[in-house]
């Protein structure tokens, strides 16, 4: 039985400037006008928003230790993006990542990724897919949709490459 897509994930994510701000001003504990790294996370939850490996290169990107009000609205705005697919494809990738999203977290784990991908249409397993990241997983790991829709995009170019003459 399919349950229905998580709505978190489904809906479009809409950034209020009250909204920001509230989660900015609650996240900022110490009162410093910035966010840390642990910070960061817990306003981005509070807004719904990812915060997983690609958040995490977008936060280095923008920043060596913090962020104040206006990078965190500019980090904001380009993770909702990230959820916010405007193609066909990209759609459907979302729809599979959210039904299989069995807690609404946002997040799923290495078995789960391996499924959706199968569902995508993509048939492989948790040692190619750890290769195709680039970087090693334990059983903690989590990906969020934008690390599946970059997993899957890469998973089928690597498989549209002819073959190399051995």
């Amino acid at each position: 039985k399919r349950r229905p897509p998580s709505s978190r994930l489904t809906n479009r994510v809409s950034l209020k400037p009250e909204e920001l701000l509230s989660a900015f001003r609650s996240a900022d504990v110490d009162q410093s006008d910035s966010v840390s790294l642990g910070e960061l996370r817990g306003a981005f939850r509070t807004l719904g928003l990812p915060v997983s490996q690609s958040t995490l290169r977008l936060f280095r990107e923008s920043s060596s230790n913090s962020l104040d009000f206006v990078e965190f609205c500019v980090l904001a705005s380009q993770c909702r993006h990230l959820l916010q697919p405007r193609d066909a494809e990209r759609r459907r990738l979302l729809a599979i990542f959210a039904e299989s999203d069995v807690e609404q977290f946002g997040f799923v784990g290495m078995d789960t990724m391996v499924g959706c991908l199968a569902r995508a249409g993509i048939w492989t397993n948790a040692e190619t897919v750890t290769i195709v990241i680039g970087r090693p997983i334990d059983d903690c790991s989590e990906f969020d949709f934008p690390e599946f829709s970059n997993i899957f995009e890469r998973l089928q170019l690597a498989a549209a490459e002819p073959a190399k003459p051995q």
